[in-house]
């Protein structure tokens, strides 16, 4: 999954491909982005089950990762304004 995301993120730097190609990476992304989601909430679910409060505690920082990971790759998907300076 590494491989693919950094794949993508190097395709996403590419100006000169077709948008085709950029819309499908777009997918992907979003895609992945929905499965770091779908992670975080099982991790959230087994924190609110743990009964050690070290692990629940470790569970929720993990959660939290998954939650930014997700939010990381929703935003690489998202077009840049090129009016802005």
């Amino acid at each position: 999954m590494l491989k693919t995301t950094a794949l993508q993120v190097m395709a996403s730097n590419y100006t000169s491909l077709p948008i085709a190609t950029k819309i499908e990476i777009a997918k992907r992304a979003l895609m992945n982005a929905q499965q770091w989601q779908n992670r975080a909430e099982e991790v959230r679910q087994l924190a609110l089950a743990a009964t050690d409060p070290l692990i629940k505690n470790e569970l929720r920082d993990i959660a939290y990762g998954y939650e930014r990971i997700a939010r990381l790759t929703r935003k690489q998907t998202q077009p840049h304004d090129r009016t802005k300076t």
